[in-house]
């Protein structure tokens, strides 16, 4: 995991960003998702891929970014 600075609002915030690589995704779904160009889980996924990979339910809510 790594962590990052951001100023959001006027606000600094300290941010993990996790790799998908990180995650204990199979190593084809790996592939596919570097090969689509993306290297870093949004916060909902990085939250909710563990999650689901247990086997449980989950309802999340993240922003758009619209």
């Amino acid at each position: 995991m790594e962590l990052r600075l951001r100023i959001e609002r006027g606000y600094l915030q300290l941010m993990d960003v996790t790799k998908f690589e990180e995650l204990q995704l199979d190593d084809r779904i790996i592939r596919a998702i570097t090969e689509m160009g993306f290297e870093e889980a949004s916060p909902i996924q990085a939250q909710a891929i563990p999650v689901v990979l247990e086997g449980r339910d989950m309802i999340g809510q993240a922003q758009t970014g619209t």
